[in-house]
């Protein structure tokens, strides 16, 4: 007997909208929908609604919560490829900043007393502890704007200094987290000030007048655990 066959249609319901460097353009969502035709098995195959799914793990890897989040923020600022580029002390202070969107209503209450304002649509980064606390609630330095990508390895050792892992650490952060920075190294593997600016960009992040902009387009991990 001839192999099985499986037929399938990729349809794209709208083309993508790139994001273009140095403006502020607001990010259109695309959308994708796959069509997949009749399925052909040999006989001899099981039924696949008789099969059983394996349960995923409780203690689901960051790995895999990469793949369902690299077009969406907020989102983790730590990806699979630091392990190879940065430091074991960076991998986990990466893992405790989420990247994420201001709003309107956020961006006009921080932008009280300062220079440059906040616009809504803006990228900061913030504790990813501290996430669930109301305004000025949160101990200080648990949330930034970076002016540019170039700026987020500055930004994200600040935020290690004053925050995570100063005399007085975060409260609303696991303590087991600030014995393992205690003893993590801290020697550069090759990466440090320019990879922070390349993790960026692969996450979608863009410079523009107005600050870091968040643009899926532009997102560059693709496949799980690039």
């Amino acid at each position: 007997p001839n192999s099985a066959t499986i037929a399938s249609k990729l349809v794209r319901s709208s083309p993508d909208v790139p994001c273009k460097q140095g403006q502020a353009s607001s990010v259109l969502k695309t959308h994708h929908s796959l069509q997949v035709g009749p399925l052909v098995l040999p006989r001899n195959s099981q039924n696949l609604s008789q099969r059983q799914i394996p349960r995923q793990d409780q203690s689901t890897s960051l790995h895999a919560e990469e793949s369902e989040q690299c077009f969406s923020l907020p989102r983790l600022l730590y990806i699979p490829m630091d392990e190879m580029r940065v430091s074991p002390f960076q991998c986990l202070l990466r893992k405790q900043i989420e990247v994420f969107v201001a709003d309107e209503e956020l961006a006009a209450r921080t932008t009280r007393g300062r220079k440059k304002p906040i616009h809504p649509g803006q990228v900061g980064i913030r504790c990813r502890h501290c996430r669930g606390l109301p305004l000025g609630a949160a101990q200080q330095g648990a949330m930034y704007f970076p002016s540019s990508l170039v700026s987020m390895y500055q930004t994200g050792q600040k935020m290690s200094g004053v925050h995570f892992f100063s005399n007085k650490p975060c409260t609303s952060m696991p303590e087991d987290i600030v014995s393992e920075a205690m003893t993590a190294s801290r020697t550069v593997v090759g990466g440090g000030k320019s990879y922070w600016e390349e993790a960026g960009e692969m996450l979608g992040l863009v410079d523009t007048d107005i600050g870091i902009q968040f643009c899926p387009s532009n997102a560059q991990l693709r496949i799980k655990g690039s």
